[in-house]
C-alpha cells in the first residue's frame, strides 16, 4: 500500500466493516479518508454512522466539527 492511497484504504476499511459492522474505528477511519479526499458528504455520513454505534465518540464529533460548512 502506498502512503496516502486513501482510495485503497477505504476499500480495506469497507472489508473490515463487512466482517464486523460494530467495529466503529474502521468506519471512522474510512470517514477520515473521505475527508482527506475532500469528499465531505461521504465523510459526514461515516462520522454520523460512527455516532450511531458509539455515542459521543470524540473523534467522530471532532470530524463533524472540522467539516461543518464544507
Amino acid at each position: 500500500v502506498i502512503l496516502g492511497d486513501y482510495q485503497q484504504a477505504i476499500k480495506y476499511f469497507e472489508q473490515v466493516e463487512q466482517l464486523d459492522p460494530t467495529y466503529f474505528e474502521a468506519t471512522y477511519n474510512k470517514g477520515y479518508c473521505y475527508e482527506l479526499l475532500g469528499e465531505y458528504d461521504l465523510a459526514r455520513q461515516c462520522y454520523s454512522n460512527v455516532l450511531d454505534i458509539q455515542v459521543n465518540y470524540k473523534k467522530a464529533i471532532e470530524g463533524l466539527n472540522r467539516i461543518q460548512g464544507k
